[in-house]
């Protein structure tokens, strides 16, 4: 069961090499995911890992036109079968509660646009998908406890921390440290998850109906013309219409709003331009990252807000030095971790110079 760890310690390990914190809370997790899932993944056949894929737009229309605008793309989790069918598989972090299967952040995922895009790439590449698969981990929010004097005396006299072995550096920490270091947190964790995997851990499966499917088509193409309508305008006028609620989502100021505010200028030498708007992508789907691309995160960007997405889309401006918010840091170590962990319990090896044909 814990065999295949290493692979994705090692991921883990060089992604949060600077963030200990970080790496020691995704270790944990990763132990207790694999006591979870590792029977359930022995009979997964993986198909792709981070694969990148386009597709026409196309109207759902009677003459079922295609925009010569606009190329869907996407970068999928996981394509998988299971008995013989093809599923995606899309991992998600979260710090709400995830163990009630009604609890309101799966009521969110119920109606997320995600896996309708992915779908729709699928089914245009000829992928028939049975369902997305939703593979949730709740992120931990326990940090290192004080050490009291008697677990001190206690691990020290016996070499225990609840009931593990310690290495002698961490003895010897003992005598000047007031918290728990990253391995005594790592032992407790370890044990809080192990105990507590229903807290932890839920997949959930999706099948997306006809109807839901062609309602989101039908919606991507509406975007997709008020994307085109708005940034001719823009190209004329100068001026793109702006959204002030999405400006503080979920507490956190846009990475523009200094700009839109008046704070800051988008010809300082805080910011600068690039032709890859879509480096999620990596480059994958356009070695100059195609403008005229239509993701999943593009089209929410310009729902969210137009001046939002002409700097980000239309411009390519960014900052200099934009530092990686704790949560989008933490979610990138995952998957990392997620992907190293699936493919060496698959035996899956990544084609990287696969050409796609």
């Amino acid at each position: 069961m814990y065999a295949y760890l290493r692979e994705a310690f090692e991921v883990i390990d060089e992604m949060a090499r600077e963030n200990e914190l970080v790496a020691t809370q995704c270790r944990a997790l990763i132990t207790g995911y694999a006591a979870e899932y590792h029977d359930a993944n022995s009979n997964y056949e993986i198909v792709e890992i981070e694969k990148v894929y386009t597709a026409p737009l196309r109207n759902l229309d009677p003459n079922g036109r295609i925009s010569r605008k606009w190329t869907l793309a996407g970068k999928i989790d996981k394509l998988i079968k299971i008995d013989g069918e093809y599923h995606l598989v899309d991992h998600k972090t979260t710090s709400l509660p995830i163990a009630d299967p009604d609890a309101n952040y799966w009521k969110s995922l119920r109606i997320e646009s995600q896996p309708r895009h992915y779908e729709i790439l699928m089914y245009s590449n000829g992928v028939p998908l049975r369902g997305i698969v939703w593979d949730v981990v709740k992120k931990p929010t326990t940090k290192p406890l004080k050490v009291t004097d008697a677990t001190r005396a206690n691990t020290r006299n016996t070499g225990l921390y609840l009931g593990e072995k310690v290495s002698d550096s961490t003895l010897v920490e003992l005598l000047s440290i007031d918290r728990e270091n990253m391995e005594m947190y790592y032992i407790r964790l370890v044990k809080e998850v192990m105990e507590n995997r229903g807290k932890y851990f839920k997949r959930k499966g999706l099948a997306l109906t006809t109807d839901e499917l062609e309602q989101y088509n039908r919606s991507l193409w509406q975007v997709s013309e008020d994307m085109t309508t708005t940034m001719k305008r823009s190209g004329k006028t100068g001026v793109t219409p702006y959204n002030p609620s999405g400006c503080m989502m979920w507490n956190t100021p846009c990475q523009y709003l200094g700009i839109c505010s008046h704070h800051d200028d988008a010809s300082s030498e805080n910011w600068q331009h690039t032709s890859d708007v879509h480096p999620e992508l990596e480059g994958e789907a356009s070695p100059h990252g195609n403008r005229l691309l239509l993701t999943n995160s593009r089209a929410k960007c310009f729902q969210l807000c137009p001046m939002k997405h002409h700097f980000r889309y239309v411009m390519g401006l960014e900052r200099v030095h934009e530092e990686v918010k704790p949560a989008l840091f933490f979610g990138n170590v995952w998957h990392a971790a997620m992907d190293a962990w699936w493919a060496a319990v698959s035996g899956y090896e990544r084609r990287d110079n696969d050409s796609g044909d």
